[in-house]
């Protein structure tokens, strides 16, 4: 009898062995899921206003995929997912001559991504800056930037805890690693800003905090 337990308890162990390898082999994780290629480019200046879709390709099908977008400034659009691709389809023009942040998010693969941009100039406003190639119109253009946007050239700022960038005018997305204590990185912040000559006071913020495996 006491054979026969042991047989059976043998017996058993295999059993449920096999299923733990059959588990391993049939749900083993795949490839992470990885960004391979952006339209616009990041930080692609002179992006067209009247722009139709933003694309994000990967280096696998995207369609088990649950994506969240943010979009500063804020525009309507439509979001679908064609196979390697999330496309985001824009339901009106473009504000020209503004710096655009889209944010992507997918929890489960933790993946996060910020797509920056810049348009160009409307026709209609080149137009009413005396003309396209008017040495004028383009210094009222690159004045117009720096008054709404006066750490222009210095963003993206990206240091080992934290990141900083416009995410419409006078206004700063700052994300940073939610193990950092929040109120040194404000002060971070608003020392590098003074060190530019910027009052942060000008300016309002968002704060973001985010995982290393997000960074």
């Amino acid at each position: 009898m006491k054979d026969k337990r042991v047989i059976i308890l043998i017996a058993v162990l295999a059993f449920l062995a096999a299923v733990l390898l059959l588990r391993e082999i049939l749900f083993r994780p795949g490839e992470k899921l990885t960004l391979v290629e952006t339209q616009p480019v990041i930080y692609q200046t002179g992006v067209d206003p009247k722009l139709e879709t933003i694309i994000f390709q990967f280096n696998q099908s995207a369609t088990d995929y649950n994506f969240s977008v943010n979009v500063f400034p804020d525009f309507n659009y439509q979001t679908g997912v064609e196979n390697d691709q999330l496309i985001i389809t824009l339901e009106e023009h473009l504000t020209g001559q503004t710096k655009y942040l889209v944010e992507i998010r997918e929890n489960s693969a933790s993946f996060y991504f910020p797509l920056e941009f810049v348009t160009a100039p409307a026709k209609e406003e080149i137009s009413d800056q005396a003309g396209l190639g008017d040495p004028e119109a383009e210094e009222e253009i690159a004045k117009a930037i720096l008054d709404n946007y006066p750490l222009f050239y210095q963003t993206p700022k990206k240091t080992d805890s934290w990141q900083a960038d416009y995410s419409q005018k006078q206004e700063l997305t700052v994300t940073y690693l939610a193990l950092e204590n929040l109120e040194v990185i404000q002060q971070e912040v608003f020392d590098w800003m003074e060190s530019e000559g910027v009052d942060p006071q000008t300016h309002n913020f968002k704060w973001q905090p985010i995982t290393q495996d997000e960074n």
